[in-house]
């Protein structure tokens, strides 16, 4: 988890990757959802990376 904390914005462009390439094709499937979460998800780390005593 500290890993994934870290590297946020890694997470970030693997989910914006994923949901903008299948958005390209004009269908709706389960890789755009997966894709618009694991961003959901990296501003969560986002928010988790700032709480952290440094």
């Amino acid at each position: 988890m500290q890993y994934l904390i870290r590297n946020n914005w890694g997470v970030f462009f693997i989910g914006f990757f994923i949901a903008i390439g299948d958005s390209l094709f004009y269908y709706e499937s389960i890789a755009s959802i997966i894709g618009f979460s694991l961003m959901v998800f990296s501003f969560y780390l986002m928010n988790l990376k700032s709480k952290q005593k440094k």
